[in-house]
């Protein structure tokens, strides 16, 4: 009796059968769930950086005014500004990694290296590159929170119907 390589009993469990329910599309589904998640989870995050980083130059303008103790809470600030933007990154990657759009994980990554270019400049008392980059930290951040959180953004991770984003369309 000879058997065809079409037939299912001859496939390889490598190969499944084109009737039977694939392992893969499984793995897809539980992929494209996690990106969905992933996605909420950056927006949120990118929310509370956002929030950290305006506060940042609130504290530095009461430091400013003559509240000295108002500097520790700057310094303050600064680490938690910096532990969120690793966070983000950190989101961004496995956002990017599992389907969604390549785009916040290359804005966030341009934002972690602005802000630690501004923290280090702020702890060597580099005025004179602390403020302007500050200023251009908080512009960032603030552009990409509501950036993610724009209708036609959010959308664009969903009209995929539960499919991995179209990562062309981000190059």
């Amino acid at each position: 009796m000879r058997t065809s390589a079409n037939d299912p009993a001859v496939l390889s469990p490598a190969v499944p059968s084109p009737d039977s329910p694939s392992p893969e599309g499984a793995g897809r589904g539980r992929r494209r769930a996690g990106a969905r998640g992933l996605w909420w989870a950056v927006r949120i995050v990118a929310t509370l950086h956002g929030v950290a980083v305006i506060g940042q130059p609130t504290l530095a303008g009461a430091y400013l005014g003559g509240n000295y103790d108002m500097l520790v809470l700057h310094a303050r600030g600064a680490d938690l500004v910096t532990s969120l933007s690793f966070l983000q990154l950190i989101l961004a990657v496995l956002l990017w990694i599992l389907g969604g759009p390549r785009w916040p994980t290359l804005a966030t990554l341009l934002l972690v290296t602005a802000e630690t270019a501004q923290y280090f400049a702020g702890l060597a008392g580099a005025l004179e590159l602390h403020v302007p980059l500050g200023v251009g930290v908080v512009t960032g951040s603030l552009f990409l929170m509501i950036f993610l959180w724009w209708p036609a953004t959010s959308r664009s991770l969903s009209r995929s119907k539960g499919k991995p984003h179209d990562q062309e369309a981000d190059r």
